[in-house]
C-alpha cells in the first residue's frame, strides 16, 4: 500500500491527478488518472522498467514517462500500443504462480484479441485444419482470421475466428454457422473457437464482413454480384429485411447516433448498400 501511495505522487506530473493505483503483478500497476483539461478519467498500465513480470519484448511497447524515466506507460484505450501484450504477460505470470487471472480472463481470449492488434507478437490467426464439413485440403486467407476452405469432401466452407465473428456478425448470421466439437480440449470453449459457414450461409457472413474487412474484396476469391444473388436464393427474408431497413434509413448508424444526442437529422439510406439481384450471374460466389 505504501508503494502504491508513493506512485500516486510520482505520476502526477505525467498523467494528472491520480485517482487509483493497484498493483496487478510485481512492478506492474493499473492506474486511473483524471485528465488535466477535461477531468475525465483515463486508464493506464504503468510498469517499472526493471520489473520481472514483463519481457523486454513487452516492455518495448511502453512509452517512457517524461518526468519519471524509470516507468513505462501503456494506455488501456489504445490496444495497438501493446496493452494486450502486457495483459497477456501479466496473466501468464499469474497463471504460473497459480493465482487468479485479471478480470477472470482466459489466456486464450487475450491471445484471440491480441492477434488482431499485435500479430508481430502473437502471430496471425491460424487456418483451422478441421471443419464440421471435413478436413482442410486447401485454404485462402481472405482477411486476417477469415478463411475460405475446400475440404476433403470437396465442400467449400468459410471459417471466421473469434473475436471477429463475435464483434462483426449479426445474431442472424451466427445462427446460420456450424461449430466444431472440440471434445476434451478444456481450454477451448465453444464461444472462443471458429464459426464455420457452408456455402448456403457463408454469403451472409461475407456480406456483413465486407465493409470492415477490405482484404476480402481484394482477394479476388469472391464474386460480389453472385454473392448477393446467393443471399436472395438462400435467405430471401434477410435480403428483403436488409433492403427495407436501408431504404427507410434504419441502417444509418451515424444518423441514429446523432438522434440519440437530440439532433434533428433525417435518417438516410444508400442505394449502393442494397442487396441487388442480378440476372445471368448465378450464385457461385466462392471462387476456389
Amino acid at each position: 500500500m505504501k508503494k502504491e501511495k508513493s506512485l500516486m505522487l510520482d505520476l502526477r506530473d505525467d498523467l494528472g491527478k491520480i485517482e487509483l493505483v493497484r498493483e496487478i503483478a510485481s512492478g506492474v500497476y493499473y492506474v486511473v488518472a483524471a485528465d488535466g483539461e477535461t477531468a475525465l478519467p483515463s486508464e493506464y498500465y504503468i510498469a517499472e522498467k526493471n520489473c520481472s513480470a514483463l519481457s523486454d519484448e513487452a516492455k518495448a511497447y511502453g512509452r517512457v514517462l517524461e518526468h519519471r524515466h524509470n516507468y513505462l506507460c501503456f494506455r488501456v484505450d489504445v490496444p495497438e500500443e501493446g496493452r494486450v501484450v502486457l495483459e497477456y504477460e501479466v496473466n501468464r505470470c499469474l497463471a504460473r504462480q497459480k493465482q487468479p487471472l485479471l478480470e477472470g480472463d482466459s489466456l486464450l481470449t487475450i491471445v484471440s484479441y491480441g492477434r488482431e492488434y499485435n500479430p508481430e507478437y502473437f502471430g496471425d490467426y491460424p487456418a483451422p485444419c478441421i471443419t464440421p464439413r471435413g478436413l482442410t485440403l486447401r485454404y485462402v486467407m481472405l482477411s486476417s482470421g477469415i478463411f475460405a476452405i475446400e475440404t476433403d469432401r470437396l465442400e467449400k466452407v468459410l471459417a471466421v475466428c473469434h473475436p471477429i465473428w463475435d464483434c462483426d456478425l449479426s445474431c442472424y448470421a451466427k445462427e446460420k454457422a456450424e461449430l466444431l466439437d472440440y471434445g476434451g480440449l478444456n481450454d477451448i470453449r465453444k464461444d472462443e473457437g471458429y464459426l464455420f459457414f457452408p456455402e448456403s450461409s457463408a454469403c451472409i457472413a461475407l456480406f456483413e464482413l465486407w465493409k470492415d474487412h477490405s482484404p476480402i474484396a481484394q482477394s479476388g476469391k469472391i464474386d460480389f454480384t453472385a454473392m448477393m444473388n446467393a443471399i436472395w436464393a438462400y435467405h430471401p427474408e434477410y435480403a428483403a429485411s436488409h433492403n427495407l431497413r436501408e431504404q427507410t434509413g434504419q441502417n444509418d448508424g451515424f444518423g441514429s447516433f446523432l438522434r440519440s444526442l437530440g439532433c434533428d437529422v433525417e435518417l438516410k439510406g444508400n442505394p449502393k448498400n442494397l442487396i441487388a439481384l442480378s440476372e445471368g450471374t448465378g450464385i457461385d460466389y466462392l471462387l476456389l
